[in-house]
């Protein structure tokens, strides 16, 4: 025999912080990142939230950071060295 719980709605009750940034503000912020992406600027985190109308005041810059990784808007750190040619390659490994 099954035993049911006699609590109904702890299901639908949310636990933990609440969200800073709401859904809406999400929405204007992915599309903000898209239309700074077709300008082809260099994107800072900063200017996001201005570009989407939303204050920087809502959230730190951090948290607009995070909720855009979460989304898949992550970006790649550039690389300090450029890449190998095959001349320099041949001539580090004659020396080494």
């Amino acid at each position: 025999m099954m035993q049911t719980s006699l609590r109904t709605n702890s299901s639908s009750r949310k636990v933990g912080r609440l969200r800073k940034i709401t859904e809406r503000d999400g929405h204007a912020l992915c599309r903000a990142l898209e239309r700074l992406r077709a300008r082809g600027a260099n994107i800072i985190v900063k200017n996001v939230p201005k570009e989407s109308g939303t204050s920087l005041q809502v959230a730190h810059h951090r948290m607009f950071t995070h909720f855009l990784n979460e989304k898949g808007y992550g970006y790649f750190v550039a690389i300090r060295k450029g890449p190998v040619s095959e001349k320099d390659r041949k001539l580090h490994l004659r020396y080494t």
